[in-house]
């Protein structure tokens, strides 16, 4: 079993959330419909995972 890392969980969480609103600005002053796709795919896929580290994190 993996060790519990704090420092590693806010950093990739951190990361995410960057990643995120860096996308959403970029998807704002986006006017090509094929790369509005590609940041809309994007988007989600960070979103899911960052879900992920959030769901990972919670004690069951």
């Amino acid at each position: 079993m993996l060790k519990w890392r704090p420092a590693a969980y806010k950093a990739r969480y951190n990361w995410r959330r960057f990643r995120i609103i860096y996308i959403e600005m970029l998807l704002n002053g986006c006017l090509d419909q094929q790369m509005k796709a590609q940041l809309i795919s994007k988007l989600e896929y960070h979103k899911n995972k960052m879900n992920d580290l959030v769901l990972s994190r919670a004690p069951f």
